[in-house]
């Protein structure tokens, strides 16, 4: 039986903190996920897989941060 590590990288690398820690457990807040992939290659055990969000399959990119965040 494998036995997952929740080390909590995913958490401390995410840049719009929609990965955080609670009670020793990775929760993905998905509604704050910008699709940027930065958690899953972070993740030593693979346990994050990177998914396209449905309603931002057509959408342009934000070109700034702040357009991103307003």
């Amino acid at each position: 039986m494998a036995i997952l590590q929740l080390c909590g990288e995913c958490a401390m690398i995410c840049p719009v903190v929609a990965a955080q820690m609670k009670d020793g457990v990775p929760i993905i807040d998905r509604g704050r996920r910008i699709g940027c992939g930065v958690c899953a290659p972070a993740c030593p055990t693979n346990a994050v897989v990177f998914e396209v969000r449905e309603d931002k399959i057509e959408v342009k990119p934000a070109s700034t941060f702040r357009e991103l965040h307003h």
